[in-house]
């Protein structure tokens, strides 16, 4: 987890809002997991943090649908 102290305030890239939403996705990621659900079920798990779930959930719809 990264914490960079900003103005002696530590922050946490990872609970700012729209942080996963803002990632681009890899280069060919998608036709990988495309790909991929032709021979095998795919599942997607992370790490439960109420707040970020959504945004996740954004994240996969935006580029893996």
């Amino acid at each position: 987890m990264k914490i960079v102290k900003r103005k002696g305030v530590h922050v946490n890239y990872f609970n700012l809002p729209n942080f996963f939403f803002e990632l681009e996705i890899k280069p060919y990621a998608k036709e990988v997991v495309e790909w991929l659900t032709h021979y095998f079920s795919l599942y997607i798990v992370t790490a439960y943090k109420p707040n970020l779930c959504v945004v996740k959930a954004r994240w996969i719809e935006k580029h893996l649908h």
